[in-house]
């Protein structure tokens, strides 16, 4: 598997909506297929925002998920981190 920064465009084609504001990370899996993304937001010198994970049916329990979550963590520079749940 493999982590990348990706257009909005690309991660409206897995989850559906996109939001221009954020940054997003696409999880490929072999053949380069995108199985997951996650979204980052720079929200104040102190805060950014992680959402908008979402790993599609077929890939979840596989650790995709976390994988993203970690990569997104890296790319903070923040103090603190801030995450968005919709249920």
């Amino acid at each position: 598997m493999k982590v990348k920064k990706i257009t909005s465009d690309e991660a409206r084609l897995l989850r559906g909506a996109a939001d221009s504001n954020f940054t997003y990370y696409g999880a490929y899996v072999d053949g380069g297929q995108l199985a997951g993304v996650i979204g980052r937001r720079f929200r104040a010198w102190y805060a950014t925002e992680l959402c908008h994970l979402f790993v599609a049916p077929g890939h979840r329990r596989k650790g995709i998920g976390t994988a993203l979550i970690a990569h997104a963590l890296e790319k903070v520079k923040t103090p603190l981190v801030v995450a968005t749940v919709q249920l």
